[in-house]
């Protein structure tokens, strides 16, 4: 199993942590222990454990007053093990917490679920690995308010991995019928089916929260899927396939600070309503990235890039009705690149009374009836698609909408697409308008402000995507700099960047994607004792790592140069000479400070050469190796 991030023990896991313990401090501690516990015991200690899980649950007492923990020593509970039969059936404010998910292991044997509650508060799993569910879900839930905190979910199939339901039996304390908060867990490797999803709430009352999770290789119908409001919150949702979609929501999801990459679905996104926020959107396959049912698609911030797709890119339906123009896609201060759309355009929306088949035009914004896009501060640049042959049906009762497409400060670039000017018209014969101003475009059209050139884009420390400027170090200066509409404090992105150097966009704004001002940076460090060393001595080396700047993910590389140029780089499982990071898929957040970060600490090996070694390590971009800034290095001698 690929590791979600080692740097995540140090940031997320230490926050999940104090979040399970903070409750449990006044609890009722009982104690397993499946290889020398017995169930005759009295269960309150360590060396008086009970044998099996089961038993503790149907001994322990727990009320809202008074919670218990139930603490669960390593080992393998199942049915051939330590006669734990399963499902366990999980009561209100009551935790069971394993000591480490790596070693206490609750494993079903393919023969049912493993954990099950109902009509149960405050009930909490921690610190525990649930593998080998089958037929029914791994952990179900209904009208239940169940915390999952630090847990490794993996190799369960053929039903639903983790699935919260709700019932309305009447009059209850709290709103809601029931909640799922997943914290700093790893969930992978699960099969569900085409018919099963990975994680779901099913009630429209019980609502679904995902933080600091990596969802990683799972095969389902959808990976995410909620009928109630969720959030879903600096996860990874990395190589899963999905027959419908990664994400699908009947209510209103928000994404903020995950990345989403390298899964291949139908749709990876399917819903009617949502808003991603600092959310990287990457090398993603299948018939759309976005299909928007009758509301509206937010992004904000988003960098969506490499994806491929059949269809459209960007689709939005819905309905016209007395004047409402829904659903809407706005696009805010991102970034869409070398993304394919093989059969249509990159944003397409369509309302039941009058729809576009497709264009044999190729155009980049498709937008018909009552469907609005709207795309600010964005650069569009090396995406490519193709048309279908254009066809229009329309009804001569609908009315037509003022700028159903609304562009500015945009910067398009290289794209094969080209962006159109179309007209609709009703029986009056009133032209239904776009809006376009303050834009570097590839074909001449008319607004104030906008303009055919070369952008000049710039390779810098994030990405390939800065404008060129003299002041920054490169030859020339963009055409699209101080050529926006309005200022850059107006527009909000006075403390970030479209310059290589990280100078703030100031006074008039430029025009295009705006990057993070401050990098991540990163620091290395050696420390031995007394120079030279000698095999046998102890050498510890170390990272430090910051960010000033908005949320990134990143890759942490470190390794080893020896005397005669040959690398090793560490890895989470020793040493390599294949370039591997040390922690791959890590989220900084804003305002991140790792203090020291131990990467090796060890006894010097005998054999190896004499002469000077270099400890170096660096920031990367996730995925391939495209280092953050400079590469930091601390020197030692070995004789």
């Amino acid at each position: 199993m690929k590791p979600f991030t080692r740097l995540a023990a140090v940031f997320v896991l230490t926050t999940t942590l104090l979040v399970v313990c903070a409750g449990p401090l006044l609890a009722m501690d009982y104690y397993v222990n499946g290889s020398n516990g017995d169930n005759a015991n009295s269960g309150l200690s360590a060396d008086n454990a009970w044998k099996t899980i089961t038993h503790a649950i149907e001994a322990a007492s727990a009320t809202e007053g008074d919670p218990a923990v139930i603490n669960i020593a390593p080992g393998t509970y199942a049915a051939s093990t330590n006669g734990e039969r399963f499902p366990l059936m999980l009561k209100s404010y009551l935790t069971l917490s394993g000591e480490d998910p790596r070693t206490t292991i609750l494993d079903a044997e393919y023969v049912g679920g493993i954990i099950k509650s109902e009509d149960a508060f405050d009930a909490t799993i921690a610190s525990l690995c649930l593998t080998r569910g089958s037929h029914d879900p791994v952990i179900y839930c209904c009208n239940s308010f169940v915390m999952i905190n630090n847990c490794h979910i993996l190799n369960n199939r053929r039903a639903s991995t983790i699935l919260a339901d709700g019932e309305d039996r009447g009059p209850r304390p709290r709103p809601l019928l029931g909640s799922l908060t997943l914290r700093g867990c790893t969930i992978s490797n699960n099969n569900p089916g085409d018919e099963g999803w990975c994680i779901a709430s099913r009630g429209e009352y019980v609502a679904l929260t995902v933080e600091a999770c990596a969802i990683e290789g799972n095969t389902a119908e959808s990976v995410i899927s909620a009928r109630c409001p969720s959030v879903i919150e600096s996860s990874a949702i990395q190589g899963n396939k999905a027959s419908v979609a990664v994400l699908a929501a009947t209510a209103l999801m928000r994404v903020r600070r995950c990345l989403i990459a390298r899964n291949c679905c139908k749709t990876i996104i399917s819903a009617t309503e949502v808003s991603l926020q600092d959310t990287i959107v990457r090398d993603n396959e299948g018939d759309r990235l976005l299909n928007l049912e009758h509301y509206s698609a937010q992004f904000h911030g988003c960098a969506i890039e490499s994806n491929q797709v059949r269809a459209e890119l960007f689709k939005s339906q819905g309905e016209f009705s007395w004047w409402i123009y829904i659903p809407n896609i706005s696009l805010y201060d991102c970034l869409v690149t070398g993304n394919v759309s093989r059969e249509g355009a990159i944003f397409k929306t369509v309302d039941k009374y009058v729809c576009r088949f497709g264009s044999g035009l190729a155009q980049l914004a498709d937008s018909w009836g009552s469907g609005r896009i709207q795309i600010r501060r964005c650069s569009l640049a090396d995406n490519h698609g193709g048309g279908r042959g254009a066809r229009t049906a329309y009804n001569e009762s609908t009315c037509g909408v003022d700028e159903s497409i609304d562009i500015q400060d945009c910067v398009f670039s290289r794209n094969s697409l080209v962006l159109h000017r179309y007209y609709m018209y009703d029986e009056l014969w009133y032209p239904w308008p776009s809006s376009v101003d303050h834009s570097c475009l590839q074909a001449e059209m008319e607004g104030e402000g906008n303009f055919v050139a070369d952008p000049l884009f710039a390779s810098g420390p994030l990405g390939d995507y800065y404008l060129s400027s003299v002041e920054a170090g490169q030859e020339a200066d963009s055409p699209c700099i101080d050529a926006g509409s309005t200022s850059a404090s107006i527009t909000g992105v006075s403390h970030l960047t479209t310059r290589t150097d990280g100078a703030f966009d100031a006074d008039t704004v430029d025009i295009g994607y705006h990057y993070s001002a401050t990098p991540p940076t990163i620091d290395c460090f050696v420390s031995a004792g007394h120079e030279p060393l000698h095999p046998g001595d102890t050498l510890n080396a170390s990272i430090d790592i910051e960010n000033a700047g908005l949320p990134q993910w990143v890759d942490i590389y470190a390794g080893f140069i020896l005397p005669d140029g040959s690398i090793f780089c560490v890895t989470p499982t020793g040493f390599t000479t294949d370039l591997v990071p040390w922690a791959a898929t890590s989220l900084l957040p804003a305002g991140f400070a790792s203090g020291d970060i131990a990467v090796f600490d060890g006894l010097v090996p005998g054999g190896l050469p004499e002469g000077p070694y270099t400890f170096a390590a660096a920031l990367s971009l996730t995925g391939d190796f495209c280092p953050i800034g400079d590469i930091a290095f601390a020197q030692f001698a070995l004789e």
